[in-house]
C-alpha cells in the first residue's frame, strides 16, 4: 500500500512538473517577438556601448600619458635652483623665462666682471703713486682711497664728524697737495664702485623676476596636473557605467539566450511545439498510470480489509488457544520452573535425561544387589548366616515404592504434557520429542503471522497518521518559494542600491577633493611636519552610521588612519586646520569669480614649538614668492613677530611691520636689519 501511495505521489509529481515545464513553454512561445526584438536591441546597444568604453580607454590613456609629461615636468621644476649662475649656465630645464632678460643678465655679468679687472687694475694705479708721494700726500691719499672703500661721515684721521661722507670727501680732495693724477684716478675707482653696485642690483633683479616666473609656471603645472587627473577620474567613472551597462546587457542577452536554448526563432517554436507533444503524451501515459494505480489501490484497500477480518479472527483464536486448559497449564509449569518457551525443549530433553539416569542407577543399582545378595547368599550358606525372606521383602517393598515414586513422577510429567498436546503414558519418549517439537513449530509460526499482521496494521497507523505533516510539508514549501522570490527582489535592489552607493561615493570624493583641494593641503602639511610618522591628510565620507558624515583622517603611508582629534596634541591640531586653511584661501575667489589675492591669519603658532614655527614662517614665505599673494598676519608673539622680520625682511620682500602702541593707534617698526646697520656704524 506505502508503495502504491509513494507511486501515486510520484505520478503526481511528474503531472506537476509536465504542466508547470509545458505552461513555461507556452510563455515563451508567447513573449519570443518581444524577446528576441530585445535581443537585437541590446546587441546594437552592446555594439555602441562597446565603442564608448574604447573611447574612454583611448581618452584615459591619453590624459595619463599628459600626466606623466606634466608630473615630470614639476617634478623637474620643483627641484630646480634658480641662480643667476643657474641661468647663466643655462641650467634651467623646463623653465619658461624672457630670453631677452637671460641676455642682459650675461652682459651684467661681463660688464661686472670687466668692472672687477678695472678696478683692480686702479687700486694698483693708487698703490704706486701712494708709493711715490711723500708722506703727506701718502697720507691724503690712503684717506681717499680708506674713504672709497668704506664710506663714512668720520674723519678716520682726526674722527672729526661731518654731515655727510660726500662733504668729508670734498674736504679731502680739496687738500692741494694731492696731485691731480691721483684725484683722478680715485674719482675713478668711486665711479667703479657705483657702478658695480647697480649691475648687482640688476642681476638680483633678473633672479627674483626668475623665482616669480618659476612660481607661476609651477601653480600653472599644478593647476592643469589637476584638471587631467579630473579628467581621468571622470573618464574612468564613465567607464565604470558602460561596462556595468554593457555587463547588465550580456547578462540578459545570456539569460534569453538561456531561455531560448540558443536556437533561432524558428528553431525555436518547433522545438517548443515537439517537447509540447511529447509533454501531452507523457502526460497521457502519467494518467494511464494514474488509473491503474488507483484501481490497485481499491483492490489493496479491500484486500487490506479483509485481512484485518483475518486478523481480527487470528486474534480470536489466539485468545481462545490462550485460555485452553493445556496451554494455561504449560505456561503455569514454565512460569513456576522460571522456563522460557524458546527453551521448553531443552528442559524436557534435561528432565528426561535425568530419568533415565536416575532408571539407570536403579537397575545398576538391583544388579549390584542381586550380585551382591547371591555373593552374601553363598557366603551366608556358607556360614550359615542366611537373613530370612521377610526381611528381603521388606527391603523389595522399600525399592518397589522408590519405583513407583520415579514411575509417578514420569506420569506427572506425561499429564503435565496431555494438557498441551495430544499424549498419552504409553507413548515412546520419541514419539513424545516429536509431539513436542510440531507443536512448538506450529505455535512459533502463528505467532510470526500475528506479529507481521500487527506490524502491518501499525504501518497503516503511522502512514495515516503521518499523511497530515506531507499536506502541510507541501503549504510550507510554496510559502517558501513565495517568500524566495521576495528574498531574491531584495538581494536585487541591495545590488542595485550598493552599486549607486559606491558611484554616490566616488563622486563625493571627487567633490570632496576638488573642494578642499586635498594635494595641495598634504603639501603644506607635509612642509610644516608636524608629526614623524602621520603625515598624509585624507578626507573620508562615512555612510555606515545613522547620518552620513565627513571625516578628517591622517594616515601613515603603510594603511594605518588616525582621527587627529583623539591623538593629536593642540599644536598638532592647529598645523592640520592652518593647511586646511590656506589650501583653501589659495583658491579663494570672490563673487565675480575672481582670485582673491589677499589671505588674513590671526596668531597661526598657537601651541607650536620652535622647528614647526620656523616651518611655518617658510611655508608662508613660499606662498607670497609663489603665488603672489598678499599675506595680513596678526600675532601677540614678540619671538615670533622678530622671526618673521629676520626670515621675511623688507629690504629683500618689501614686507611692512607694524606696531599697536596703543588702543587703535599703529606705528612702523624699523626694520632689524637697518637696526643693526645703524648701531654698527
Amino acid at each position: 500500500m506505502a508503495g502504491f501511495q509513494k507511486s501515486l505521489e510520484e505520478i503526481d509529481q511528474e503531472l506537476k512538473k509536465g504542466d508547470n515545464k509545458a505552461s513555461l513553454l507556452r510563455k515563451s512561445m508567447e513573449s519570443s517577438d518581444t524577446d528576441y526584438a530585445e535581443l537585437l536591441h541590446n546587441q546594437s546597444r552592446r555594439d555602441v556601448l562597446s565603442e564608448k568604453i574604447v573611447t574612454k580607454l583611448n581618452e584615459i590613456q591619453v590624459n595619463k600619458v599628459r600626466l606623466g609629461i606634466i608630473s615630470g615636468e614639476l617634478s623637474d621644476l620643483s627641484v630646480l635652483k634658480v641662480t643667476s649662475s643657474s641661468l647663466l649656465a643655462g641650467n634651467f630645464g623646463s623653465l619658461v623665462f624672457e630670453q631677452e632678460k637671460i641676455e642682459r643678465l650675461a652682459k651684467c655679468h661681463t660688464e661686472l666682471d670687466l668692472l672687477r679687472v678695472h678696478k683692480e687694475t686702479l687700486q694698483a694705479t693708487q698703490k704706486a703713486l701712494i708709493e711715490q708721494m711723500d708722506l703727506h700726500q701718502k697720507l691724503i691719499s690712503i684717506g681717499l682711497g680708506y674713504l672709497s672703500n668704506e664710506p663714512s661721515d668720520t674723519c678716520p684721521l682726526c674722527t672729526t664728524p661731518h654731515s655727510s661722507p660726500d662733504e668729508l670727501i670734498g674736504k679731502v680732495k680739496r687738500q692741494n697737495l694731492e696731485s691731480e693724477l691721483n684725484r683722478e684716478n680715485s674719482t675713478k675707482i668711486v665711479e667703479s664702485l657705483s657702478r658695480q653696485k647697480e649691475l648687482d642690483d640688476e642681476i638680483q633683479e633678473i633672479a627674483k623676476q626668475a623665482l616669480k616666473a618659476q612660481a607661476h609656471q609651477l601653480a600653472s603645472l599644478r593647476n592643469e596636473l589637476n584638471e587631467v587627473k579630473i579628467k581621468i577620474k571622470k573618464a574612468e567613472m564613465e567607464k565604470a557605467t558602460f561596462e556595468n551597462e554593457l555587463k547588465e546587457l550580456d547578462d540578459r542577452n545570456s539569460e534569453i539566450t538561456q531561455l531560448f536554448m540558443g536556437l533561432s526563432k524558428q528553431d525555436f517554436l518547433i522545438r517548443v511545439e515537439y517537447e509540447l507533444s511529447q509533454l501531452s503524451e507523457v502526460k497521457l501515459s502519467l494518467i494511464k498510470q494514474q488509473k491503474i494505480l488507483t484501481n490497485k489501490v481499491k483492490i489493496t484497500t479491500e484486500s487490506l480489509k479483509t485481512k484485518r477480518v483475518e486478523l481480527t479472527q487470528l486474534e480470536s483464536e489466539m485468545e481462545t488457544k490462550c485460555n485452553d486448559h493445556g496451554y494455561v497449564s504449560v505456561l503455569a509449569y514454565l512460569n513456576e520452573n522460571s522456563i522460557a518457551v524458546h527453551n521448553i525443549k531443552l528442559h524436557f530433553e534435561v528432565k528426561i535425561n535425568e530419568l533415565k539416569s536416575i532408571v539407570l542407577q536403579h537397575k545398576t543399582s538391583c544388579e549390584f544387589l542381586v550380585g551382591q545378595c547371591n555373593d552374601l547368599q553363598k557366603e551366608m550358606i556358607a556360614n550359615e548366616t542366611w537373613v530370612e525372606v521377610s526381611h528381603l521383602k521388606k527391603e523389595k517393598e522399600i525399592l518397589d515404592l522408590a519405583l513407583a515414586n520415579s514411575q509417578a513422577t514420569v506420569n506427572a510429567y506425561y499429564d503435565s504434557l496431555s494438557n498441551i498436546i495430544s499424549i498419552s503414558s504409553e507413548d515412546t519418549l520419541e514419539e513424545v520429542k516429536a509431539l513436542i517439537k510440531n507443536n512448538a513449530e506450529e505455535y512459533r509460526f502463528s505467532a510470526q503471522r500475528l506479529e507481521k499482521l500487527v506490524n502491518g496494521f501499525k504501518l497503516l497507523l503511522e502512514l495515516m497518521v503521518s499523511f497530515k505533516p506531507y499536506i502541510k510539508h507541501i503549504s510550507n514549501q510554496n510559502e517558501l518559494e513565495a517568500l524566495d522570490c521576495q528574498f531574491k527582489r531584495r538581494n536585487q535592489v541591495d545590488e542595485a542600491l550598493e552599486r549607486e552607493k559606491v558611484v554616490i561615493v566616488e563622486k563625493l570624493e571627487v567633490l570632496i577633493n576638488n573642494f578642499f583641494f586635498e594635494d595641495l593641503i598634504n603639501a603644506i602639511y607635509k612642509n610644516i611636519d608636524p608629526h614623524p610618522e602621520f603625515k598624509k591628510v585624507e578626507f573620508k565620507v562615512n555612510f555606515e552610521a545613522d547620518k552620513p558624515s565627513l571625516n578628517i583622517l591622517v594616515g601613515d603611508g603603510a594603511g594605518g588612519m588616525i582621527s587627529p582629534i583623539l591623538y593629536f596634541s593642540a599644536a598638532q591640531t592647529n598645523i592640520l586646520g592652518l593647511s586646511v586653511f590656506l589650501a583653501n584661501a589659495l583658491h579663494a575667489k570672490d563673487d565675480k569669480g575672481n582670485s582673491i589675492d589677499v589671505i588674513l591669519i590671526d596668531d597661526p603658532i598657537q601651541s607650536m614649538d620652535s622647528i614647526n614655527i620656523l616651518s611655518t614662517i617658510d611655508l608662508l614665505r613660499s606662498i607670497f614668492l609663489r603665488f603672489g599673494k598678499q599675506l595680513i598676519i596678526s600675532t601677540h608673539d614678540e619671538n615670533f613677530f622678530g622671526l618673521l622680520q629676520r626670515k621675511i625682511p623688507s629690504e629683500i620682500f618689501g614686507s611692512k611691520f607694524l606696531q599697536l602702541t596703543k588702543f587703535g593707534v599703529v606705528a612702523p617698526v624699523e626694520p632689524i636689519l637697518n637696526f643693526l646697520n645703524g648701531n654698527s656704524n
